[in-house]
């Protein structure tokens, strides 16, 4: 009976998206906006781990002084500005090693749903426990430094293989047409919130402490894993609606992979890939001390020194402002090579 009760619902429920087809709001599948409310909540999805990934740049010299140099040996390698460092480089390598490459394995074999679950999961946790590294006074500050530095390297395990769901969903749901145009904006919203984060969390650092502003950081992770659960809920009722009306989900098309399919990757991703890693060791490096850079080489110019933040996030809103508008110039013209080459 309860079988049959379940069974009776979900047959209401599915009735009900078919009879919704035509004034249906853009909540429903047949909707021509449907897919845009999906790409909002994919955008939304890395706001929040972007805003985290550059929180150790803009609290620097804070982060060194209450954690690092008071235990930090002065001579030999492990000095105060390489035991920084590791918040960065654990990041990359886990990302780089196991959230990218095993992350598109897991996004293959077991689909965006459970992905989006997983690297959320891992960022919020990373995150939360960066946050509770720097609240836990009542330890050493060496250990509350390795707390954080272990925050940071399971937060890289999500933070980054995050935007192998974004790019998934945008290639299932763009996958005729403006795809360049949905990737910019993923990218938009993800470049706004290392913005925000540029500009405002040495302030809120000056005005509180390091751990209120990581715990803010906490929040905003939480606010983008709310929107994989919308998305989910979306993309399960577009699903739904498609297998009542007898056509075929578009997604795209995967078989059982492993990491031995690496060997047959063809030579233009391997191209693709080593001038983006290019691109990014470049800038991603010198954002890590862009704040402070400014500070000391321009040290007596206070219009600078004020300005150090907002120069050091000049990267990231160029990209915000013009990445959309280049998806959409690519969309149209195509010629994605000859473009590529202008833009290096």
């Amino acid at each position: 009976q309860v079988t049959s009760s379940v069974t009776m619902v979900e047959a209401s429920g599915n009735a009900r998206l078919l009879q919704q087809e035509g004034p249906a709001g853009c909540l429903h599948p047949s909707h021509v906006g449907f897919r845009y409310v999906v790409l909002f909540c994919s955008c939304m999805l890395t706001f929040g781990s972007y805003f985290c990934f550059d929180m150790p740049s803009t609290m620097k010299e804070p982060l060194q002084d209450q954690y690092i140099r008071p235990w930090a040996p002065t001579k030999g390698l492990f000095q105060t500005d390489f035991l920084y460092s590791l918040y960065y480089s654990l990041y990359a390598w886990t990302n780089a090693l196991i959230g990218s490459l095993f992350g598109g394995v897991i996004v293959d074999r077991f689909g965006t749903h459970f992905s989006t679950l997983l690297f959320c999961g891992l960022y919020v946790t990373g995150q939360t426990i960066f946050a509770i590294g720097a609240s836990l006074d009542g330890l050493s500050t060496e250990s509350q430094y390795f707390i954080m530095v272990v925050g940071r390297f399971i937060f890289g395990m999500g933070g980054g293989a995050i935007t192998l769901v974004q790019n998934t969903i945008s290639a299932q749901y763009f996958r005729h047409d403006r795809m360049a145009l949905a990737m910019g904006f993923t990218l938009t919203a993800s470049r706004i919130g290392s913005v925000i984060n540029l500009n405002s969390t040495a302030k809120l650092v000056q005005a509180t402490s390091i751990a209120t502003a990581l715990w803010m950081g906490v929040g905003l992770c939480l606010f983008g894993a709310a929107f994989g659960g919308a998305y989910i809920v979306l993309d399960r009722r577009y699903r739904a609606y498609c297998e009542l009306r007898g056509e075929g989900v578009s997604s795209v098309a995967v078989k059982k992979v492993s990491l031995r399919d690496v060997g047959r990757l063809p030579l233009q991703l391997w191209i693709l890939s080593l001038i983006i890693s290019l691109y990014y060791i470049g800038i991603f490096a010198f954002i890590a001390i862009a704040k402070d850079f400014f500070e000391a080489k321009w040290v007596s110019d206070t219009a600078i020194v004020r300005g150090a933040s907002f120069r050091s996030s000049v990267v990231y809103l160029m990209s915000m402002i013009f990445t959309v508008f280049v998806g959409a110039f690519v969309d149209s013209v195509g010629s994605r090579a000859k473009i590529m080459l202008a833009t290096c």
